[in-house]
């Protein structure tokens, strides 16, 4: 947030805090949570620009250090699925609510019942697409109307907000969420309850993401599809070989 002319930003800014604030309450027990860096109000305020000076925050995992990004210029860094999530802070709730988006990949041995940490994932629970009867007439006004009816600050938006907006606003009024929660069943060809999307990073690609079943394939499409062909020439091979052999 930064000092807006209608103080919308500093209501959201306090609300944000308190809502870390009882995340770190509810979580004590397992996690020790410490507020490092604030950049909020009048202390993210450029008065030359009325605009914030920092948009957004990141933290280099070996040192520990702490650096302006921006994510318009490359949109890999943003994460699995952008507009499904965005798509989630436009749909109609109940209340407005914080969720945790990344969690353990756990595996458990059968032998010695333990569990051992394999990696992280990201995830995106499950949502009702319910949007309101102003989104067809949002779609069809122009960046400058976008901006101003859509935008708490806008002047001070990203390049690329109309596009991100519109993508968002018209996959709630295109699809059912149950297409993209609720994976089919092979045998009866109805879906199932909704389930929450898993992400993997790609091992081969660290700005890729991999979608878990069911909603998606473990495997890498690349992978498989090498070792596929592999095993297909060796099988082919084989049966020249034992073909031969039957013939002499």
């Amino acid at each position: 947030g930064f000092l807006d002319n209608k103080g919308r930003s500093q209501d959201l800014s306090n609300w944000l805090l308190h809502s870390l604030a009882e995340l770190a309450a509810v979580y004590a027990p397992v996690i020790h949570v410490t507020l490092r860096t604030c950049l909020t109000s009048m202390l993210n305020h450029d008065p030359i620009h009325s605009a914030p000076k920092a948009r957004g925050l990141a933290c280099r995992l070996e040192s520990g250090r702490v650096f302006l990004a921006r994510c318009s210029d490359d949109m890999s860094c943003m994460g699995p699925d952008p507009v499904l999530r965005l798509a989630r802070l436009w749909s109609r709730t109940p209340q407005p609510q914080l969720i945790l988006v990344n969690g353990p990949l756990i595996a458990t041995n059968p032998e010695t019942n333990s569990n051992t940490y394999v990696q992280s994932f990201f995830k995106i629970p499950p949502f009702a697409f319910s949007s309101n009867s102003d989104i067809p007439w949002l779609l069809s006004l122009d960046d400058v109307e976008l901006l101003k009816n859509s935008s708490t600050s806008p002047n001070c938006e990203e390049g690329d907000y109309c596009d991100s907006v519109r993508q968002a606003l018209g996959l709630l009024l295109q699809r059912n969420s149950a297409f993209l929660f609720s994976p089919k069943r092979k045998m009866a060809g109805m879906r199932t309850a909704p389930q929450t999307r898993k992400y993997q990073r790609s091992k081969m690609n660290p700005q890729e993401w991999i979608l878990f079943p069911p909603h998606g394939k473990t495997k890498e499409a690349g992978t498989e599809t090498r070792r596929t062909r592999k095993r297909w020439r060796n099988q082919r091979r084989e049966n020249t070989t034992n073909r031969t052999n039957d013939e002499d």
